[in-house]
């Protein structure tokens, strides 16, 4: 264990002092990747703005209330928001599999040149899209066992009235305890499914070949089943992602304090100035009077002056998390991998 350590450390110490071509690399992969955002964006858009435009066209005006209960609106607005979310995916996914391939160079001692990772590499892009299909079915089965399981519960407890009746005569009634035991499971489930397929685009990256025949999309996934095979590795896995988390805390930490300091200092000057709304007040009573308590005896010049100290630090520290943290994951993951296989 120790020698792992080591040698995730001394992958990670290689690639900060290549700082500039790690941000760099980073900066074209975002880029990049952005632009495949845009490809695969614009058809959709279109496509919905065109289906939109007829709908209104025969149903002649168009507002907030008949958007809401016409069902080819919702329909269309549904089928528009799940290819959104599957287009998102699909580029995280890609730049976690450039991400891959750099980290693979920096355990190797080496640094990959800007203009030779596989951005537009679409025999390897093909593949790797059939891999995140099959992953995101994969991790959409325990989600499909709890909406299942939650189902059948209330199948069995008679249905909603009966079930909203058990639950508020009796605080803790076989119901409650089934759901929870059932959000469990399928949690677990849903986090060792995550770890198991944790390793495929590592290992799709690390086999591809330009010159020789990809295999099939299961292959890969089968070959980070089988990687992560023993419960020690898992262990390992969890020591090592819990001492990165340990280093990288702090950054995280600061910048979410200061950005929440900014943005109750704007909560209060909302709630005191802006909100007239007797009943808006109400429905924020307990906030604002918390924030009364830190904020009242200050002046509207010195809370300026804290609002753009805290957001300033808070950008500080951001942009500290954009350079030295994100994406740190990564490397480690990959050293995780080279490493335990040899």
């Amino acid at each position: 264990m120790k020698k792992l350590l080591w040698n995730i450390f001394s992958d990670s110490i290689f690639m900060y002092k290549h700082f500039f071509h790690f941000n760099i690399s980073k900066i074209i992969i975002f880029l990049v990747t952005i632009l495949y955002i845009i490809v695969l964006f614009i058809p959709l858009l279109l496509l919905f703005a065109l289906v939109l435009y007829f709908l209104w066209f025969f149903n002649n005006w168009v507002n907030v209330y008949l958007f809401l209960w016409n069902p080819y609106y919702m329909i269309s607005w549904i089928i528009f928001m799940i290819l959104w979310i599957i287009i998102y995916v699909v580029w995280y996914s890609w730049v976690q599999v450039l991400l891959n391939n750099l980290s693979l160079w920096y355990v190797k001692r080496e640094k990959l040149s800007f203009s030779k990772n596989y951005y537009f590499d679409f025999k390897l892009f093909y593949s790797y899209f059939k891999v995140t299909l099959l992953i995101i079915s994969i991790l959409l089965l325990p989600i499909l066992f709890w909406i299942l399981g939650f189902f059948i519960l209330i199948a069995i407890a008679w249905w909603i009235q009966n079930s909203f009746q058990i639950v508020n005569n009796w605080i803790v009634n076989w119901l409650s305890i089934s759901l929870l035991i059932l959000t469990i499971i399928s949690f677990i489930w849903f986090i060792y499914f995550s770890y198991k397929t944790a390793f495929t685009y590592v290992i799709l990256v690390d086999k591809y070949n330009k010159t020789q025949k990809l295999k099939k999309a299961l292959y890969y996934i089968k070959k980070s089943f089988k990687f992560t095979h023993w419960f020690k590795k898992f262990i390992k896995f969890v020591i090592v992602l819990f001492i990165m988390l340990i280093f990288v805390s702090p950054i995280y930490y600061i910048e979410n304090y200061y950005s929440s300091k900014a943005w109750d200092i704007v909560s209060y000057v909302k709630y005191d100035t802006i909100v007239k709304n007797w009943w808006e007040l109400k429905e924020k009573s307990l906030d604002y009077e918390n924030l009364k308590l830190d904020y009242k005896n200050k002046s509207v010049k010195e809370l300026s002056y804290d609002l753009k100290k805290y957001s300033n630090i808070s950008m500080l520290f951001y942009i500290l998390e954009l350079l030295f943290v994100w994406w740190l994951y990564n490397l480690v993951l990959v050293s995780f991998y080279k490493h335990l296989k040899k």
